[in-house]
């Protein structure tokens, strides 16, 4: 109909999340603050909608390493690995999650390890993709972040040229 209709409430207003399909239908909605601007405090939980049940979301607490090795969790890189885990890295910390239980199946190297006080969450913001999962690559998942901003930088300033791939390899026994 080209319409809008409200269906449901997030637990907590959002200023500058990332929403993400799981394989299931349903959508994680990660990241943001409570209001407009930097620092006015990250939300600790991320929300799950279940088109399903669509005026309930479920709520799930960040990992005590995406609260305390991010500044805020401003639009967190995230991506749906084959296994149905989420990838995802904001600013310099990342980790390998289950969405709906969230264990956290790996911890990410840190793009400080690379490139020291480079930030990709906003205002430094950079940007990722990630790669086409194909039998040529046996469909090993490789995302790639690119650019960002050094600590303490203004938001005008030239964003880096770096950029880090990570591949993503699982152990099928576990």
């Amino acid at each position: 109909t080209l319409t809008l209709h409200r269906i449901a409430n997030m637990t907590f207003p959002r200023w500058y999340p990332t929403a993400t399909l799981l394989p299931s239908g349903m959508v994680t909605i990660m990241g943001g603050t409570v209001l407009p601007g930097a620092s006015s405090a990250k939300n600790p939980i991320y929300e799950i909608w279940d088109p399903s049940n669509p005026t309930q979301l479920l709520f799930r607490r960040q990992s005590t390493g995406m609260i305390t090795k991010t500044k805020d969790i401003y639009y967190p890189h995230t991506y749906v690995l084959p296994t149905g885990d989420l990838f995802m890295m904001c600013a310099a910390y990342g980790e390998i999650t289950e969405p709906m239980n969230t264990t956290v199946r790996a911890t990410l190297p840190s793009w400080f390890d690379v490139a020291p006080h480079l930030y990709m969450e906003y205002p430094y913001t950079g940007t990722s993709v990630m790669l086409p999962l194909t039998p040529d690559n046996g469909y090993t998942p490789e995302v790639v972040l690119f650019g960002g901003q050094y600590m303490g930088a203004y938001v005008n300033t030239t964003a880096s040229s770096l950029a880090l791939r990570i591949t993503v390899k699982y152990n099928e026994t576990t």
